[in-house]
């Protein structure tokens, strides 16, 4: 939004309270059912088999330049055969991903269901796959933000990429001098979510009585708490 000030937002949820400092409300479009149910629920998860349907109803049709950012769905927004007619590359894909519920990561996710649901989950899956690999093929140019998500987008879209890392200001960071041996403390910043598997670094250093200071949030934050040592805090 700093590179284009005057560029319309469109995207499948939003949240005013949360993010109404950064992404003003005039500047956003935000309809269609993930929304509905997402204002309902306030569960971004209960929304995910809607969002395909929501990224399908965006009309797109009066702009020579969209630039998606994605992770999931953003990547399939329907063009038309105006816009398709042109030899500009007008659909620029920032992409953090594909999907990793559907794809490298998607057994971890449906074991950490409830047995009850999976054979369902596992259709909706098989499904939206099949969606999402026909939405891959919709933007002009793929820019991955790491050589890994490069060779993701490969494999399972069969897509060529660039990259573009992230915009991190490297300067104000360096390792630190000390050996491993020698660190007081650790340090994790991560989403509370089981497939990032902060509950392995907590029960390995809540055991080895070593401090461990956990920066996020998420589903999984209690259930951590739980598990962690007196040397674990969160912050």
């Amino acid at each position: 939004m700093k590179m284009y000030p005057d560029a319309d937002v469109f995207t499948l949820m939003y949240d005013e309270e949360k993010v109404g400092s950064m992404f003003a409300k005039e500047k956003i479009h935000c309809s269609g059912p993930a929304q509905w149910l997402y204002t309902l629920t306030k569960k971004p998860r209960v929304s995910l088999p809607l969002m395909t349907f929501s990224v399908s109803g965006i009309d797109l049709s009066g702009y020579d330049l969209i630039i998606s950012s994605s992770s999931g769905f953003a990547h399939g927004v329907n063009l038309s055969n105006k816009q398709r007619g042109r030899k500009i590359p007008f659909h620029i894909c920032y992409c953090h991903s594909p999907a990793r519920y559907l794809w490298d990561w998607t057994e971890q996710v449906q074991s950490e269901m409830k047995i009850l649901f999976r054979p369902l989950v596992r259709l909706l899956f098989s499904v939206l796959r099949k969606i999402d690999l026909q939405a891959s093929q919709s933007p002009d140019i793929y820019i991955a933000n790491s050589r890994e998500v490069q060779a993701r987008i490969q494999k399972y879209y069969q897509r060529d990429s660039i990259i573009i890392y992230p915009p991190v200001d490297i300067a104000r960071f360096k390792a630190g001098d000390n050996s491993v041996s020698q660190r007081s403390s650790y340090v994790i910043t991560s989403a509370l979510t089981p497939f990032k598997r902060v509950d392995i670094p907590i029960r390995v250093l809540s055991k080895l009585g070593i401090p461990l200071k956990i920066i996020g949030a998420g589903a999984q934050e209690e259930e951590l708490k739980k598990l962690a040592g007196t040397s674990v805090e969160f912050l």
